[in-house]
C-alpha cells in the first residue's frame, strides 16, 4: 500500500480517457510516424518475390536464410526508430513541436542504438527473473516499463534508465500494474478488430480460400520447415499485414505509456515539492 502523503496515480478510468483522446485526437500524426514500419516488409515482399522468380527450388532455403537475417536487421533498426519517433511525438506539447517532429524523418536516429541497447538491457533483465522464478520477471517488467521513454526525455542511457524506471515504479508497483493491465487490454482489443476488419476485406476481395490457403503455406513454412515459393510469399504478405495492423494499435500503447509516465512524474515530485 501507499504512504498516506503519497499523491496518488491518475485514477485508472482517467488515465484511460485520456490515453485514448491523447490517441485519436493525434491519430493522423501518429500513423505518419508508425506507417514507416512497413517499409521494411514491403523491401521483405520485393527481396521475395524477385528471388524466388530466378533462383532453383535447392536454393529456396538459402533464400529463407538470408531473408531472416536481412529482414530482422532491417525491421529492428527501422522499429526502434518508430519507436523513438512515437515517444517524442507523445511527449510533445504543442502542435508546432508535433508538426516538427511528423515532417523531419531524420528525428529519432541520434537515439536508436541507445534505446536499442536498453530494449536488450531490460529483455535480459525480464526473461532472466523469468527464468528464476516467473513473479521476479513479471516485477521487473513492469519496475522497467518506462525505460525506453526515459532514454528518449531524459536522455539517460544503459543501465541508468533501467534503474530511473525502477525508481520512478517504486513504491507504485500495483498501481502502475492496474493501469498497464487496462491499457494493455485495449490495445489487444484494437489488434483483434483490426485484425477481423482485414481478414474480412480479405474474404470480400479475394474470397475465403485464398486467406486460408496463404495461411496454410504460412504454417507449413514456419512450424513444418516447409520452404517453398509459395510458402515464401505467403510469409511476406501475411508479415506486412500484420506490420500494418502493429503500425494503426502501436501508436495508443506509447500513448498510454507516456500518459502514465507523466503522472508517475508528478507524483513522485509531489512529496518533494511539499517538503
Amino acid at each position: 500500500m501507499m504512504p498516506s502523503s503519497m499523491q496518488a496515480l491518475i485514477a485508472p478510468r482517467a488515465f484511460l480517457a485520456l490515453s485514448w483522446k491523447r490517441y485519436t485526437e493525434h491519430l493522423g500524426r501518429f500513423l505518419e510516424v508508425s506507417l514507416w514500419m512497413l517499409v521494411p516488409f514491403f523491401i521483405q515482399i520485393a527481396y521475395i518475390f524477385l528471388l524466388t522468380s530466378t533462383v532453383t527450388d535447392t536454393e529456396l532455403r538459402t533464400v529463407w536464410t538470408s531473408n531472416q537475417i536481412l529482414a530482422r536487421t532491417l525491421q529492428t533498426v527501422v522499429m526502434t526508430w518508430v519507436q523513438v519517433r512515437l515517444i517524442k511525438l507523445a511527449l510533445a506539447q504543442n502542435p508546432k513541436d508535433e508538426g516538427y517532429i511528423v515532417s523531419h524523418p531524420h528525428i529519432g536516429w541520434a537515439f536508436v542504438l541507445p534505446l536499442l541497447w536498453v530494449n536488450i538491457l531490460t529483455g535480459i533483465a525480464v526473461f532472466g527473473g523469468a527464468i528464476a522464478f516467473v513473479i521476479p520477471g513479471i516485477w521487473l517488467f513492469f519496475s522497467l516499463l518506462f525505460s525506453g521513454i526515459i532514454v528518449v526525455d531524459q536522455r539517460l542511457r544503459g543501465l541508468r534508465a533501467l534503474e530511473a524506471s525502477y525508481a520512478l515504479v517504486r513504491r507504485r508497483w500495483w498501481p502502475v500494474v492496474g493501469r498497464v493491465t487496462l491499457s494493455g487490454i485495449s490495445f489487444l482489443g484494437m489488434l483483434f478488430l483490426a485484425t477481423f476488419s482485414f481478414s474480412l476485406i480479405f474474404r470480400v476481395l479475394f474470397g475465403g480460400e485464398a486467406l486460408q490457403t496463404l495461411s496454410q503455406l504460412n504454417r507449413a513454412l514456419l512450424f513444418d520447415g516447409v520452404v517453398s515459393v509459395d510458402a515464401l510469399r505467403a510469409f511476406s504478405l501475411l508479415e506486412l499485414q500484420d506490420a500494418l495492423i502493429a503500425s494503426i494499435a502501436t501508436p495508443f500503447l506509447v500513448a498510454s505509456q507516456v500518459v502514465l509516465y507523466r503522472s508517475l512524474l508528478e507524483a513522485n515530485a509531489a512529496p518533494r515539492q511539499e517538503g
